[in-house]
């Protein structure tokens, strides 16, 4: 079982700079969903959303450097640092690759 399904790199914009999707979803739709929650929070005065659960899905969403956002999806049973630490590994390289 891979720990994580799904993945999107999202600038604050809501661009998707990169998504690995099994499903046919409008990577666009995807990205200015979640930056529109991230904005609408700091808007109103909260910090940002860490995760959600829908169904038997967990997404999990990390602020990145840049102001990036590294959005997963995976199954609800797997454990957050688990999660956490794969999207630190992504982040790090992604920057790597395109700075």
């Amino acid at each position: 079982m891979r720990a994580i399904d799904e993945i999107w790199i999202i600038q604050e914009s809501g661009l998707t700079l990169f998504n690995l999707s099994k499903d046919t979803i409008d990577s666009t739709l995807v990205g200015g969903f979640f930056s529109a929650i991230q904005t609408m929070l700091g808007s109103i005065g909260e910090q940002e959303i860490k995760s959600l659960v829908l169904g038997e899905s967990k997404i999990k969403i990390f602020n990145g450097k840049f102001g990036l956002l590294f959005v997963s999806r995976s199954k609800k049973n797997v454990k957050d640092k688990v999660i956490e630490k794969l999207l630190k590994l992504v982040e790090t390289r992604f920057i790597e690759e395109y700075k």
